[in-house]
């Protein structure tokens, strides 16, 4: 099939003849010259520029730097490198803090290397701290938006501190132990060295500042008490230590003078063999018959253990159940941006960083139950010491000589009563379900 097209055309009328110009003229003004395009493009440019520059103060220089960055292209890198001064190896776990006017970076590496820090541009003042080594500080410097400045490497002295030690008594299966070491260098959260036969102990290339040592034993179970003390750097510290130790066993007296160790005794007779060392855990009736103990020094010392007394068969303690709770934690994910490692530095903050003070944990003695119903505490100090017993509304407080003997006492229970209203019976208020 065949298909027509028809073209129509309008001829002009006499005003259009009258305005439009020849037909070559025509032709050449709608061919411009290459020439002509550049100026006509030039002078686009300088009006635009003459437009923007009757808008704003500020030169067209300045407006380009006003215009947003990429994330990151505003901070300055740093990067450190330390090693020991002595071999020249490179240092683990080197921590770098450093402090402008206005912002503070804490930074740690977890390997050896060199260490960089992305920081906000301006004039920093920097500190390096590392393991058994002493802190340096280092030559202030200033750091350009968007730079990268690597210092020279810079060269940590290892601590010269030292801790000479005698233990007296039996020294076999003892051990010596930093519980919090924030600075020696064997371990960054403890030391443990063997005792020599004679029961001394020397610990050297500590670094200056402060420190809790104790004594062990096997079981790494606490003997003696703790000693809290700071060196200074250089400095020679002796420590003379009690490695004798001693067992303890406590009767326990109800409110009327009855033995509860021996009530306990029976109980443990009554149960079958394999049932007596294991521990209930499942609340069905009855209240908690665990026992806190807490042994004070007049030194200032502090221990603490705990038992649990047994119930009647068939009868299970409310204690709670003695497992590990877990717990999550998480850091939110951020959105993106720059980031950089400092932050706004608070009035407290100096480029040094705060030691706290040395936090002597108290001694956990373990405890248990003999087949005469006593409680039985081991390793005991040979100090004197203030033994304070509670179980419920239920406690007793009892003094304990010196002594490097076992020794077997009692302690009474008592219960604070109102008026001259007589006291209920430990054994009472255990059949009347803790009430």
């Amino acid at each position: 099939m065949a298909i027509s097209v028809v073209w129509l055309l309008r001829a002009p009328d006499r005003a259009e003849q009258a305005l439009a110009p020849p037909a070559g003229e025509h032709a050449r003004a709608n061919t411009p010259q290459a020439s002509e395009i550049e100026s006509s493009r030039v002078a686009d440019t300088r009006e635009r520029a003459r437009v923007a520059s009757s808008q704003t103060s500020e030169p067209l220089a300045d407006i380009a730097q006003a215009q947003p960055r990429a994330p990151g292209s505003e901070t300055a890198r740093l990067i450190v490198r330390a090693v020991d001064a002595r071999t020249g190896e490179l240092l683990d776990r080197v921590r770098v803090r450093a402090a402008s006017a206005t912002r503070i970076a804490d930074r740690e590496a977890t390997s050896g290397g060199d260490l960089q820090l992305q920081l906000t541009p301006g004039r920093y003042e920097l500190l390096l701290l590392s393991r058994g080594y002493e802190p340096l500080a280092l030559v202030p410097v200033e750091l350009a938006p968007a730079t990268t400045r690597a210092l020279p490497e810079s060269r940590l002295r290892e601590g010269s501190a030292r801790v000479l030690g005698f233990v007296r008594g039996d020294p076999s299966g003892l051990q010596v132990e930093f519980t919090t070491c924030p600075r020696c260098g064997y371990s960054k959260t403890a030391t443990l060295r063997p005792l020599e036969a004679d029961g001394r102990f020397d610990l050297s290339g500590l670094a200056g500042g402060p420190y809790v040592l104790r004594l062990v034993d096997s079981r790494r179970t606490t003997v003696g008490m703790a000693q809290s003390f700071t060196l200074g750097e250089g400095q020679v510290f002796t420590l003379d230590l009690d490695g004798a130790f001693r067992r303890l066993a406590i009767e326990v007296l109800d409110v009327d003078g009855y033995s509860l160790s021996a009530e306990w005794a029976s109980r443990l007779a009554a149960r079958p063999p394999e049932q007596r060392e294991v521990e209930v855990v499942e609340v069905v009736g009855g209240p908690s018959l665990r026992f806190e103990c807490t042994f004070r020094s007049r030194e200032g010392g502090f221990a603490s253990s705990e038992f649990e007394a047994p119930t009647h068969p068939g009868v299970f303690s409310a204690s709670g159940h003695h497992g590990v709770r877990v717990g999550f934690s998480g850091r939110r994910l951020g959105g993106g941006g720059s980031h950089v490692d400092d932050r706004p530095r608070a009035p407290t903050d100096e480029l040094a960083p705060r030691t706290p003070a040395p936090n002597v944990p108290p001694t956990v003695l373990e405890a248990h139950l003999g087949e005469d119903g006593c409680a039985c505490f081991e390793p005991l100090s040979t100090c004197p010491w203030t033994l304070e017993l509670h179980c419920g509304p239920y406690h007793a407080t009892l003094e304990i000589p010196a002594g490097s003997e076992a020794a077997r006492l009692q302690a009474r229970l008592a219960l604070d009563t109102l008026g001259d209203e007589p006291a209920q019976t430990f054994l009472e208020w255990e059949a009347r379900g803790g009430r």
